[in-house]
């Protein structure tokens, strides 16, 4: 059976703050620079109905000066590109979501140079909780530290995030790997794999595995692993992987694909030959 050791990460978030208040997205690469740390960043927890979690996540400060951080209860889906869109609230993940179960103790805090701060986390899991899993995210985004006057510029602000999934109960897994393609990359020159997951199930998975890309021979140009992406109840997810070899007419691209069921899924595309213009 296949298996993927290497952690799935929700990136770290940079914003750039405008005195106007408006937000824009900026390089992930301010969270290192600004020395905010966090950890964990993924949480994972099968608890039962009415159970009470608590732990702590801990924020660290690697910078010379003192951080300000307030902490966000947020919803999160991933988009056909696999990549996290967090919001306060997104009506699509209502029934999924574990937002309303989660609290944080202190929902703002100040870190020294050099120093960490424990924040408290808190689940809470309903009575009624049905089997399945839920899914949610605590967002730390950096403030101007208390006192400091704000005036005309720009504060660089970073938003890190750690992702919660709780599973209640023991629900069953229903997925099938719906498909498997090549798509060229923007810019033209690479290409990458497109897995097709689909989940029937009320619970996430992690699907594992292989991909190897053939010459029309039958010679491995690449051999990758899959990458440990979430899979969502109830949906179908591509999950990309770029190419660093470039995938030959007439040749192969096979993926063996581990979706926690007793078989193993092996799916095969076949690269179409050039079109001949007569």
């Amino acid at each position: 059976m296949f298996t993927n050791a290497n952690l799935y990460h929700l990136r770290a978030i940079a914003l750039a703050l405008a005195t106007a208040g408006c937000l824009w997205w900026g390089p992930a690469r301010l969270a290192a620079q600004t020395g905010l740390g966090l950890r964990p960043m993924r949480i994972e927890l099968s608890l039962a109905e009415g159970v009470v979690h608590s732990d702590a996540l801990t924020i660290s400060n690697e910078s010379p000066r003192p951080i300000r951080v307030r902490a966000d209860l947020l919803d999160f889906n991933l988009d056909d590109n696999g990549t996290p869109q967090f919001e306060r609230v997104l009506p699509s993940e209502a029934r999924y979501t574990c937002r309303q179960w989660l609290s944080l103790n202190p929902r703002e805090v100040e870190v020294a140079p050099g120093g960490s701060v424990d924040v408290r986390y808190t689940l809470r899991v309903p009575l009624d909780a049905a089997p399945g899993s839920f899914n949610c995210a605590a967002g730390f985004t950096t403030l101007p530290p208390a006192g400091e006057a704000v005036g005309m510029g720009i504060h660089t602000a970073v938003r890190m995030i750690a992702a919660f999934y709780v599973l209640v109960g023991q629900p069953g897994i229903e997925a099938e790997v719906a498909g498997l393609t090549l798509e060229p990359l923007p810019g033209g020159g690479k290409w990458r794999s497109v897995l097709l997951v689909r989940n029937w199930s009320t619970r996430y998975l992690r699907p594992s595995g292989e991909l190897v890309l053939l010459d029309p021979q039958g010679r491995p140009l690449e051999v990758r692993e899959i990458p440990s992406l979430p899979v969502l109840p109830n949906r179908l997810q591509r999950i990309l992987l770029p190419l660093e070899a470039a995938p030959e007419p007439g040749g192969v691209l096979r993926a063996r694909v581990d979706l926690g069921l007793p078989e193993i899924y092996e799916v095969v595309y076949k690269i179409p030959p050039p079109e001949h213009t007569p």
